[in-house]
């Protein structure tokens, strides 16, 4: 308790000036006495409600309150005038919070069974109904806010006919609400009409009007359906009157007064023929059997039944019998055009016009008010005890005529209304119908009809002139001039009156008459000055609101360096604006600790512990509860907030991008946004925000459940693991059904809302046709000049007609004027609709909330607010009549304006907007975000819930919405319908069973639709169809880029065996064998084909940016590579393009788009669970790999195995990724594009002028005088051309050192690897040292203490001292040839490449060296004579004349040996000489020449295996190339096009250039192998070549042994015919010669001759049958 409170606190102390601002956009200035006193009366009897409903009634207590509401009741409509009701008295009353204190008073726990003794009680609660029912009447808001406790209302009980009443305005002229209601609600309602019946037939009522939309006047199909489908199931106790004799149902019609059992069975019927409106079939059944025609016309047809009563019967004759889906022979009515009963029907109807003519002359004023009045039969209840009271309310005068003989005669108001409105719902709709669709004319048989109707056409005609100006109701006038119309058109009138009355009313031309009563004229004259003071205030205080929010920019709300936009005004996921609310959000963040510090959003585990308690908690208060309402939706919206001030610092585009082609910094700064994001998400998570948030999404209120959906969004955005395994974790553990409940029912709103609204745009598709031909007409008599400029001002469409001309020559008129006006108008016409909507969802953002919220966020009964404007307060626009003197000459308007302007007109009466109820959107990317990232657990979870006691799959479910809404898409719905594929992908991606599940709701078809439908793309804009595509094709990639592996038992047979049914055992075959094959035989070649083609056309429009192109194309690609991608699956060439475009005219062209395509696509083949899978990527630019790189690579890679192949490929390609980003970083720069571009010319004329100069000075220099000047003799011309020369020579080599630079990505090495770098020269180098060295530098990177850094710079430094000193330094440069000649490089390598052990032998050798000068020092030393070079009066000499010496030309060419000394020293000295030579000269020199050669040959014969390797093995797969000349299509295909390793490369640079939530199921597997540094996804002695190969090579097998079994049948049954012919012929000869031999004895014995044989069957042998088993 203590945490609700402190929140509530906090929510009050931040919430003030938004309090502020609703109070003040609602508030309502009274400067009228009348305003100003109802106020006072209400403020002071609030306070005794407000007593009253605390504390138990006496019968004092009950008159009182009775007392007062009807004071309220009194002011809810105009004095005298019941039926209009006072909209400045509605909102005083729903602002002092009556509204709340009546619904505590009827939501009270009342014993059913002791109702009876609470009769005070009982009429308390039908003085709230009766309050409530005049509130609502016409007011919205009060109307939604009734609907939203519809449950609790239907429940209620006491006063039935008074809260059937009320209900029935929540419906009334209020289209959301009859959209909005459930099915269980119109159940309750139908169980209320059979458990009451007679006792309050109002609650028929209430059903006719959620059945009918009044303000469309169209039915709804799906609430018909309903009621029809309940009133089958209660008809037993609802339709007793229906099942009664037909004497008793007549009896009942005629009687004079009206009763309950005539009220229930009247509406009963009305209510019926309302479900048939719209010719349905079914429900037209239902009916014929209840009524057969010549029952509704017997009632019809009889003189004693009043009017009033035949108006249901007359709506249900024409709903049933005349406007059927059905013919007229199937509903019985096929006798009808000359029916008797008919025609006298027809002959009453026309009394009853004749009389209302006359009234209308003599009463008109009484006419009109009586036109306007609803059904009166609801003067009269079920309650006898309030009969009198309502009837003294609303019954109006009764009305009195002079008639002729000026004798007064009395004519009761029930009569004249009931006949007025059987008129004009039931008589003339039926003869319009009946003579636009049933009456045959027949003069021969029939010649009295034709009098009939010349009779009735001129009694209809007087009618027609007399109640025209009287009518107020649209609907009426149509009518009315249609039917009559229609009469006209059979009739046999004289030619002048038709004409009249065609001039007059053919086009719908209305005079402009007054249909306003008195007292509404005296209340708009009234309240007029109020009403216009209240309206200026709430729009003052509005754009006050919106100032005081602030610019809509991250700078202006969160102080980020960003003019993005900060939240979408009038979206589902809004937030509030202004410091206010952030203020709010930051005091449950601590900002003096970093993002990573759980404990920096530990006070915002407070609200997730606040919603913890809310959702434990029962509240009955109704106060109570709207507080705590408030609250809730307080603490989500802060804690979505937490989120999105984080999220939306994101760019722009970074869901909408395929790839993150960003700079470093910006590519960091992401990288550091998502890790923010994710560790808020995380901290959130720690605190079970998902847990205890999550049980809010069963609440009642919409606003809630959105909220926590909005939350769900930005808890799981970008897909957060932990977050999901949180959500896992729920699932699992609760087993919870609320999420899945309450996501279908947001589904199923949305649905309902589709079908309904596509229901009323096709049945408005004739209004609008009827329109467009009513448009046509009217500028036809404009143009005959039959009716006048200032009649048309009158109609509405003709004064859109003339406005349309009227604006079309002051266009043209200024046009002159108006250069490149039309973009400037474009701009203005976007910032007007900009700035609007910006109001529209600034105010929409301030009445969010429901009105009980704000009433109880306000405190206290004065001041509590309602939601939205109060309906009412603000006048209907009027539009100044146009002066003639302004109408000029009609200019002509074609026939597509007036199609749009008629469209317009019915669009404007009829708002048919898809309004998503159930946050549709919103509810799909939290189901998308949830699978993010492939996560299988939830995909599955999501599709079915074995834990649950119902399994919801929500998969199918999406599927089947998408099936609602691919066939109605516009500008409006785009969005959604992105959305949905969007969450079919996230559904389908790497989940067969889901995949299976889409493919079985005919996804495929509503694809085929959207590609081939060029029409539906026509209505947006180019972004949303190309991102309508894309989304399309992740689809279809994400159900048919994997091969599933095929069993080796037959799927089907496993599952039959198991005894699985044959739905379920083809849904289960199709989860293991995959889709792909369905997919592909189901999609649409052509379309697939039109598309990429299509993009590859449109993207090469030079007025699109840069971007659109880019945008156009990738969808283009992902076409292709799905058209690709079917290629491979496809077995009959359906996707052979060659022949798909062979008979176009323009082949060649789709030829050169196939190549562009194909020459920027590349595929590679990965192993991913034991199976094959080919993936097509795009290649953006194939540049990007350095040539270098690849001679690198080719030669450096480990080929010792296939494993160590792949290892190294994947560190190489690492290496390679890395470099591409930073050559890609350096290309982007314009200055680092020329010096990388222009390395190696740079160096080729470095080499050219190093050249160059040593031309000069081989050719120009002399010696100098002195020997010891090193200065050359040079000419000028030599002098200056060395130093021009020298000094491009410098320019060229700073290029040469910046080049390098740029195009090796220097690093400086650590402390620890120099000190590795040591250790490993020594030889006492760690293990992971060298692996250390590679992970900082790489194998592409150049330190900047690499011999190669410190090359380049000498390099420079040489350059500039060989132009200072005269050239000398330049011949270092012609060395620089080697850097680039290949031979070269690899002679240099191979001194270089052992030069550690050269530099050991060197080393070694000194040792040597430094004996044999100890040796000669000691022993030899006067050998050596200093005036020839050897010097040896130090050891330090002596070592080094023994090294220069001894090197060169040994010891024994400069040490001789002096005359004179003996043989023993002759030989020591030789010994000396002979052991030098052996040692040093032989073995040493030898060691060195051997290691160079012997590296030398080692790398030619490393060269050798490595081509050999590249050109007879696989670098990928490892299998020989003769497998592949032999299967296939050869081995050098198979390396270029199937295996290609520089694929593998692009392929992984295409990864990580794509967002990881993109990723298909194959890209992420790859892509969290390469992460993981396995490489099992490289296909290992595996190739699809090969593998199709050894598949055809069994199918070769087996056909080559069934030939043979054949032909061993065939052989075993030749030579078994031949066996039998051969008895045959031996039996018939043995029979031949048996008949000779008895021919005589026969005739004398007269016995008769042997039969013949007859060849049998012979049965086969055991060899037969085994042979032919085998065949078999």
């Amino acid at each position: 308790m203590m945490v609700q409170m402190s929140m509530w606190l906090i929510n009050r102390y931040y919430s003030a000036y938004n309090l502020l601002f609703k109070r003040a956009v609602l508030a309502q200035v009274l400067i009228t006495d009348r305003s100003v006193a109802v106020h006072k009366m209400v403020e002071e009897e609030s306070h005794v409600i407000h007593r009253l409903i605390g504390s138990k009634m006496t019968d004092s207590d009950v008159e009182k309150m009775c007392s007062i509401l009807t004071k309220f009741c009194d002011v809810c409509h105009l004095d005298d005038e019941p039926e209009e009701r006072h909209p400045m008295n509605q909102v005083i009353l729903f602002n002092n919070g009556i509204l709340n204190e009546i619904f505590d008073l009827v939501s009270q726990d009342v014993d059913i069974n002791l109702l009876d003794e609470y009769s005070g009680l009982r009429k308390v609660f039908a003085k709230c109904f009766s309050l409530l029912r005049l509130m609502a009447r016409g007011n919205a808001v009060v109307q939604n806010h009734l609907f939203d406790r519809l449950d609790a209302l239907l429940s209620c009980v006491g006063a039935e006919s008074e809260l059937a009443l009320a209900l029935a305005e929540v419906f009334t002229g209020n289209k959301n609400t009859c959209m909005k209601v459930l099915p269980h609600q119109i159940a309750r309602a139908m169980a209320l009409v059979a458990q009451h019946g007679s006792k309050a037939p109002e609650f028929l009522d209430m059903l006719n009007a959620l059945v009918k939309v009044e303000e469309l006047d169209l039915p709804l199909k799906r609430n018909q359906a309903y009621v029809m489908k309940y009133f089958m199931q209660h008809r037993a106790d609802v339709a007793q009157c229906l099942d009664q004799p037909k004497e008793a149902q007549f009896k009942l019609l005629r009687s004079a007064s009206q009763s309950p059992e005539s009220d229930y069975m009247i509406a009963l019927v009305d209510l019926l023929a309302t479900c048939a409106e719209g010719e349905n079939r079914f429900i037209e059944s239902i009916n014929q059997t209840i009524y057969k025609v010549s029952d509704v016309l017997a009632i019809l047809t009889d003189p004693a039944i009043p009017n009033h009563n035949k108006r249901p019967f007359a709506r249900f004759l024409l709903w049933v019998y005349l406007n059927t889906a059905g013919g007229l022979i199937e509903s019985g009515a096929g006798d009808l055009p000359h029916d008797a009963n008919m025609w006298q029907l027809f002959g009453m109807v026309r009394e009853d016009l004749s009389r209302m003519a006359e009234l209308a002359v003599e009463s008109p004023q009484l006419v009109r008010q009586l036109l306007k009045v609803r059904v009166l039969k609801k003067q009269q209840g079920a309650s006898a005890k309030l009969a009198d009271e309502r009837m003294s309310m609303e019954t109006l005068p009764q009305i009195t005529i002079d008639d002729s003989s000026s004798s007064k005669r009395k004519i009761p108001d029930e009569t004249v209304h009931g006949t007025l409105k059987y008129i004009f719902e039931g008589a003339l709709p039926i003869l319009n119908a009946f003579f636009k669709n049933i009456f045959l004319k027949d003069l021969e048989e029939y010649p009295k009809e034709i009098d009939e109707i010349n009779k009735l056409v001129q009694v209809l005609m007087t009618f027609v002139n007399a109640a025209m100006p009287l009518l107020s109701d649209e609907k009426y006038s149509k009518a009315l001039v249609g039917c009559t119309t229609c009469l006209l058109t059979v009739s046999t009138l004289p030619a002048k009156a038709i004409e009249e009355f065609q001039n007059k009313y053919g086009s719908g031309i209305q005079l402009n008459w007054d249909a306003r009563t008195e007292g509404r004229k005296r209340y708009e004259e009234y309240y007029s000055t109020e009403e216009e003071l209240n309206a200026q205030l709430n729009v003052f205080a509005l754009n006050y609101s919106i100032a005081y929010g602030g610019e809509n920019t991250l700078r202006a709300q969160i102080g980020f360096p960003s003019d993005f936009e900060y939240t979408e005004i009038g979206s589902d996921e809004e937030l509030p604006l202004g410091k206010e609310f952030q203020n709010h959000v930051n005091c449950f963040i601590d900002a003096d600790r970093p993002v990573s510090d759980p404990l920096k959003f530990q006070l915002a585990g407070k609200l997730v512990e606040q919603l913890h308690i809310s959702s434990q908690m029962e509240l009955t208060n109704e106060k109570e509860r709207i507080e705590q309402e408030i609250l809730d939706v307080k603490c989500l919206k802060l804690l979505r907030a937490i989120l999105h001030n984080e999220i939306v610092k994101l760019p722009d585009d970074f869901e909408n991008t395929d790839t993150k082609e960003l700079s470093r910094v910006r590519q960091s700064d992401l990288s550091r946004l998502i890790e923010v994001i994710s560790q808020v998400q995380n901290s959130l998570n720690k605190h079970d925000a998902m847990l205890k948030v999550l049980p809010h999404l069963s609440k009642a209120s919409d606003e809630i459940v959105r909220e926590v959906l909005g939350f769900l969004a930005n808890m799981l955005y970008n897909g957060n693991e932990e977050v999901q395994e949180s959500l896992i974790e729920y699932f699992y553990n609760t087993r919870e059904e609320k999420f899945f409940l309450a996501v279908k029912e947001r589904m199923t709103l949305s649905s309902m809302a589709w079908k309904e609204n596509r229901a009323l745009i096709s049945q408005h598709q004739a209004k609008i046709e009827e329109a467009i031909a009513e448009m046509r007409d009217l500028q036809q008599a404009i143009k005959e000049g039959r009716v006048s400029a200032e009649a048309m001002q009158g109609n509405k469409l003709g004064s859109m007609l003339m406005s349309m001309q009227a604006s079309r020559s002051s266009l043209r008129g200024s046009a002159s004027r108006m250069r490149g006006s039309t973009a400037e108008l474009r701009r203005r016409l976007q910032r007007a609709e900009g700035s609007m909507s910006q109001i529209r969802g600034s105010q929409a953002s301030l009445h969010g909330q429901t009105s009980t919220q704000s009433a109880a966020a306000a405190g206290g009964s004065k001041d509590r607010l309602g939601n939205g404007q109060a309906v009412g307060l603000l006048p209907e626009n009027r539009v100044a009549p146009v002066q003639p003197s302004n109408v000029g000459p009609p200019s002509a308007v074609d026939d597509a304006d007036i199609e749009e302007l008629a469209m317009r007109v019915v669009m404007e009466n009829e708002n048919l907007q898809m309004k998503d109820e159930g946050y549709i959107e919103l509810v799909l990317r939290v189901l998308a975000y949830i699978c993010d990232g492939q996560n299988t657990r939830l995909q599955d979870y999501l599709r079915e819930q074995p834990d649950n006691i119902k399994s919801i799959n929500l998969v199918a479910e999406t599927s089947r919405f998408l099936g609602l809404t691919y066939t109605s898409i516009n500008k409006s719905n785009i969005s959604l319908i992105i959305q949905i594929f969007d969450t079919l992908v996230e559904f389908a991606s790497g989940n067969l069973s889901n995949q299976a599940v889409c493919f079985d709701n005919k996804v495929c078809d509503y694809m085929n639709y959207l590609l081939r439908s060029k029409q539906s793309y026509a209505k947006f804009g180019l972004l949303d169809e190309m991102s309508m595509k894309r989304s399309i094709a992740n689809l279809i990639f994400a159900m048919i880029e994997e091969n599933v592996k095929h069993q080796d038992n037959d799927p089907a047979e496993l599952l039959g065996g198991a005894g699985i049914g044959t739905s379920l055992a083809e849904r289960q075959i199709k989860v293991l064998v995959g889709v792909a094959d369905e997919v592909k035989d189901t999609m649409d070649a052509e379309s697939i084909r039109n598309v990429f083609i299509d993009c590859y056309r449109r993207h090469l429009d030079e007025a699109l940016s840069k971007e659109s192109q880019e945008m156009i194309i990738t969808v283009g690609f992902k076409y292709f590579h799905i058209f690709l991608r079917f290629r491979d699956l496809d077995k009959q060439s359906n996707f052979d393009f060659e022949r798909m475009i062979e008979k176009d005219a323009d082949a060649e062209e789709m030829r050169l788009i196939w190549d562009f395509y194909q020459s920027n696509t590349m595929s590679i083949e990965v192993l991913k669970d034991e199976t094959l899978q080919k993936v097509y990527f795009r290649v953006k630019d194939q540049n990007v790999l350095r040539e270098d790189v690849k001679e690198r690579f080719k030669y450096e890679v480990d080929r010792t195995s296939p494993t160590n192949k792949l290892r190294d490929f994947s560190d190489w390609l690492r290496e390679i990724i890395k470099d591409i980003k930073w050559q890609k970083r350096v290309l982007s720069n314009p200055l680092g594009s020329f010096f990388v571009h222009g390395w190696k010319a740079f160096n080729i004329l470095c080499i050219i002028l190093s050249l160059t100069i040593s031309i000069v000075i081989l050719v120009d220099w002399t010696k100098p005088d002195s020997v010891n000047n090193p200065v050359p003799v040079r000419t000028d011309a030599a002098m200056y051309a060395t130093y021009v020369l020298g000094i491009l020579h410098n320019i060229l080599s700073l290029f040469v050192l910046i080049s390098f630079f740029l195009c090796n990505n220097p690093y400086v090495p650590s402390p620890r690897q120099i000190g590795n770098f040591w250790k490993q020269l020594v030889g006492v180098a760690p293990k992971d040292a060298e692996e250390g060295e590679e992970e900082a530098g790489g194998k592409l990177q150049a330190s900047v203490f690499s011999f190669s850094t410190f090359y380049y710079i000498i390099f420079l430094a040489f350059s500039i001292l060989g132009t200072i000193f005269y050239g000398y330094f330049f011949a270092f440069h012609l060395l620089h040839i080697a850097r680039h000649n290949q031979l070269l490089s690899r002679v240099i390598q191979a001194v270089t490449k052992n030069g550690l052990s050269l530099l050991w032998v060197l080393i070694y050798s000194l040792a040597f060296f430094f004996i044999y000068a100890l040796l000669s020092f000691a022993f030899y030393r006067g050998l050596y004579d200093s005036t020839t070079g050897n010097f040896c009066e130090t050891m330090y000499q002596c070592t080094v004349t023994v090294i220069h010496r001894g090197l060169i030309a040994g010891i024994y060419d400069y040490l001789p040996v002096p005359s004179g000394t003996p043989f023993a020293y002759h030989l020591v000295k030789g010994i000396f000489d002979i052991s030098f030579f052996i040692i040093i000269t032989t073995i040493g020199l030898n060691i060195i020449f051997g290691i160079i050669v012997d590296t030398f040959s080692e790398l030619r014969d490393s060269k050798w295996q490595i081509d050999q390797d590249m050109t007879s093995v696989c670098f990928i797969c490892s299998r020989n190339a003769y497998d592949f000349e032999h299967h296939g299509e050869g081995f050098e295909k198979h390396v270029k096009e199937e295996h290609n390793q520089w694929a593998y490369l692009f392929f992984i640079l295409h990864l990580d250039e794509t967002r990881f939530n993109d990723y298909t199921a194959i890209e992420l597997f790859v892509w969290r192998q390469f992460d993981k540094e396995r490489f099992d996804y490289f296909p290992l002695n595996k190739s699809m070549t090969l593998e199709a190969a050894e598949d055809n090579r069994e199918e070769a097998k087996l056909e080559t042994l069934l030939s043979q079994v054949s032909f061993l049948v065939r052989k075993w049954k030749e030579e078994e015919l031949s066996k039998e012919r051969e008895r045959e012929r031996l039996r018939q000869q043995k029979w031949e010669e048996q008949h000779r031999n008895s021919c005589d004895s026969s005739a004398a014995d007269g016995r008769q001759a042997p039969r013949r044989p007859t060849a049998g069957k012979r049965k086969p042998d055991a060899g037969s049958a085994m042979l032919e088993a085998a065949f078999k």
